[in-house]
């Protein structure tokens, strides 16, 4: 587990006392956890990044990307980097592109989350059923779920809990499964990066048709530019209400 980004979601106030969304993903595997939070002080925050995947899962990545946000950017993120050797990189706003993984996965939760909840205040209830959910099926970047590419198997849903191969495969010890497990993995993360590069090389020929990166003019250093400010808290509520 080389990168890992985080980022939090104002999706507003539920009836448990949360109204923050703490995503999680390692960008190889697309493998993610979102944490429901009731705020978005510094000590909750670090908190929920121990307990929920460095320690709580032993997931200790090498690199950790997040924004500027003051509930990355603090005494308490620098002291849990330092002491898990963990290199923290921040990403600069207003370009969602920059943290496009973790955004990407923040639109398909609340997307999933919109269409399941009834009731918008009771979101958090709700957000175990999407994540299994997105670490289930396959990932068009990667070519296998992000289940599989994390753990070395694929979720169990009921409709594979019956028939003839129920029982699965039996080995004779542990060292034979770890043997397999490692060798399986290791072949499964190859072809995971293989495909990942054929769908970077489509997307870049697609982004650069869409832009016209070849006939485009770019401005120079130096140069005078507007920037969009857009309202984080009004895009969210209109995503999910």
């Amino acid at each position: 587990m080389e990168i890992v980004a985080c980022d939090l979601i104002d999706v507003g106030l539920s009836t448990q006392g949360n109204r923050y969304i703490l995503s999680i993903i390692d960008l190889f595997t697309k493998y993610a956890i979102a944490v429901p939070i009731p705020d978005k002080k510094a000590e909750t925050v670090v908190k929920a990044f121990i307990e929920r995947w460095a320690l709580g899962e032993g997931r200790i990545p090498d690199t950790l990307w997040t924004d500027e946000g003051k509930e990355f950017e603090n005494s308490h993120f620098q002291q849990l980097c330092k002491m898990l050797q963990i290199k923290k990189v921040s990403t600069k706003g207003y370009n969602s592109r920059i943290n496009g993984c973790v955004e990407r996965f923040n639109k398909t939760i609340i997307h999933i989350i919109k269409k399941r909840s009834s009731v918008s205040m009771e979101w958090d209830d709700q957000i175990p059923f999407a994540t299994f959910a997105y670490n289930s099926v396959m990932h068009r970047t990667t070519g296998e779920s992000p289940m599989f590419l994390m753990h070395g198997r694929d979720s169990k849903h009921p409709i594979f809990m019956e028939g003839e191969d129920a029982a699965g495969i039996v080995y004779s010890d542990c060292d034979e499964y770890k043997t397999v497990l490692t060798q399986e993995l290791l072949k499964a993360h190859r072809l995971a990066k293989e495909h990942a590069v054929r769908e970077w090389e489509v997307n870049k020929i697609l982004f650069d048709k869409n832009h016209r990166t070849e006939t485009r003019r770019f401005p120079a250093v130096g140069s005078r530019v507007l920037v969009e400010i857009p309202s984080e808290r009004n895009y969210i509520a209109r995503m999910v209400y």
